[in-house]
Formats: C-alpha cells, sequence, structure tokens
C-alpha cells in the first residue's frame, strides 16, 4: 500500500495545517469516490490551486491526477483485512468485553474521523480495523505531535459523532493520567473535558469510565504479548465493524 500510505503519514504528521496534509485528508476521506474523482472536482470542494494540486501528485511520482486517483482506487480495492476471526473463537481466553467491544464498534461506524493518540506499536497493531473503517469512508489519524498545544489543535476538528481513542493495552488508564500531569509535551484529561466527540481509552482498568472517558477494558491475566493481545483486539474488532448494524 504505497499511494494511501503515503497519503496517512503525511496526513497523520501535517494534518489539515499545511497544504500538504489538507489535500492527503481529502484524498483520505473519499477513497471511495476515486472512480469518479476528477481535478475539476477536488479544486471546487477543496479550494485549492491547479497549481497546488499539480505539485502534490508530481512529488508523489505521478504525470497527471487521473494517474494518482487510479492507483490510489486500486490500492483501496486491496485494503488488507484479517479474516482470521475463528481463530479468536477457538482461543480460550477473557482478554476482552464483548458488549463494550460491540457497543465501542457502533459508535466508530457513526463517526466521520476517528483519531489515535498512545502507544504507537499498539496503533501500528490495528491494521484491520483501521482498514474496515477506511472502507465504511472514516478517516483516521494517528496524532504523531510532540508539542500539546498542536495536540489540542488537532482535537479542536473533531465534532460530536468522533471518536478519540488514547491506546496502551500495557498502561492503566489512571498511571496514564498521573504521568501526563508531569510531562510537558503529552495530553492531559483535563484537556479533553471540553471536547464534544466520544473518547475512549483501550488499556487495563478496573473502572468502565474515568474523567468522563469511556474504557475497554483489557484484562490480561495471562500477561500475554503486546503483540498477542492487540493482534486479537484488532481481529475481533475488524469483526465486528464488519458486522456492522447487525449486531
Amino acid at each position: 500500500m504505497y499511494i494511501i500510505d503515503k497519503l496517512q503519514k503525511l496526513y497523520d504528521v501535517e494534518g489539515k495545517y499545511q497544504l500538504d496534509g489538507e489535500l492527503a485528508c481529502y484524498f483520505l476521506s473519499h477513497l471511495k469516490d476515486m472512480k469518479n474523482m476528477t481535478l475539476q472536482k477536488c479544486i471546487h470542494e477543496t479550494g485549492i490551486s491547479k497549481a497546488s494540486i499539480h505539485r502534490f501528485y508530481s512529488k508523489a511520482g505521478f504525470m497527471n491526477f487521473k494517474d494518482m486517483t487510479s492507483e490510489i482506487l486500486k490500492e483501496y480495492a486491496l485494503l488488507p483485512i484479517s479474516q482470521e476471526f475463528s481463530c479468536y473463537s477457538s482461543y480460550d481466553h477473557t482478554l476482552f468485553n464483548d458488549e463494550q467491544l460491540i457497543h465501542f464498534s457502533q459508535c466508530l461506524l457513526k463517526s466521520q474521523n476517528v483519531y489515535f493518540y498512545g502507544y504507537h506499536q499498539d496503533i501500528e497493531s490495528l491494521t484491520s480495523t483501521k482498514n474496515v473503517l477506511r472502507k465504511k469512508g472514516i478517516v483516521v489519524r494517528e496524532l504523531l505531535s510532540w508539542n500539546r498545544h498542536e495536540l489540542l489543535e488537532s482535537l479542536y476538528h473533531l465534532q460530536a459523532n468522533d471518536v478519540f481513542i488514547i491506546i496502551d493495552v500495557f498502561k492503566k488508564l489512571q498511571m496514564f493520567h498521573e504521568a501526563s500531569i508531569n510531562q510537558s509535551d503529552t495530553l492531559k484529561l483535563n484537556d479533553l473535558q471540553q471536547l464534544p466527540c466520544h473518547q475512549y481509552y483501550i488499556g487495563e482498568s478496573s473502572q468502565k469510565e474515568y474523567h468522563n472517558i469511556q474504557v475497554i477494558q483489557i484484562n490480561n491475566q495471562e500477561n500475554d504479548s503486546r503483540l498477542l493481545v492487540t493482534s486479537l483486539l484488532d481481529m475481533k474488532l475488524s469483526y465486528y465493524l464488519l458486522q456492522g448494524e447487525s449486531l
């Protein structure tokens, strides 16, 4: 996945504050529409000049706009999604609360934007989950900035039905909260109080809610590896997302 990955990394780093980040976000939010995407439509809907768009696709190595959208369309059709949910079913484990995951998946499906923040390896492991969201026309972003002001500016773009997710499968939310208080470059839970979006924490916790943040509880009593926990989480969450409203 070359061009979609490149667009994603560009949006993750730049957000909508730079021209390239704004265009990356536009294409990521229109993955399903690439077949009918035209340069004129892009100019009209973004307000970005033809010359700027030309520079954008030229830097990506494409001769023209159509070549880029055609490649995006091809990659979109091939986005990998795990089909191994049966492996989880045979894995006798109580890592997750199914009711929580189903409710969480329903909330995700109603959003237009899903922002991730936290432990990078955990976020990277949710490949199928992120690809299902893309298939559903939902824009995903990982907040990578170490500047608290920039992080807050990014969060202000989220609307009422959007979702902000903090994830660290090996850390309790209370520990995350305590650690963030003494770190000037990280988000504080108090920063999130005024946001209109849904807020979730994925990790270990004895509570289902903390500081108005919903907790997706991970019960890792067997001390399984981080990779195994996140792989199973990705497998199960992507399955529930694919089932959609039928659950």
